[in-house]
């Protein structure tokens, strides 16, 4: 069991309702002026934030069951910059505009 997969799913299984609960949470938007903001669809935005951060939470506690190998380690590696790459392309800035 490592320690490191438990810490980061738990602060991200904390971060996911307030990130839905709190949308200035969301780095990116709450820099972005009023009027920018408006353009946003904020139901939309925080729905696929918090659901990504709820995923990425739960798999990283339960690659925390898995044995301290080297490959655990790299799956979990790939498993991140897929997922990363993959949620970014749905939560990128064309995507959230209010039609």
């Amino acid at each position: 069991m490592n320690i490191g997969y438990f810490l980061c799913g738990g602060v991200c299984l904390i971060l996911a309702p307030l990130v839905y609960r709190y949308p200035m949470l969301i780095a990116g938007y709450n820099t972005m002026p009023k009027k920018e903001q408006e353009k946003i669809d904020v139901k939309h935005l925080k729905k696929s934030l918090a659901g990504a951060l709820m995923i990425f939470g739960f798999v990283s506690v339960l690659f925390g069951f898995l044995p301290e190998k080297p490959w655990v380690n790299y799956t979990y590696l790939g498993f991140i910059l897929v997922f990363t790459i993959v949620t970014l392309f749905l939560v990128s800035n064309k995507r959230m505009r209010k039609k």
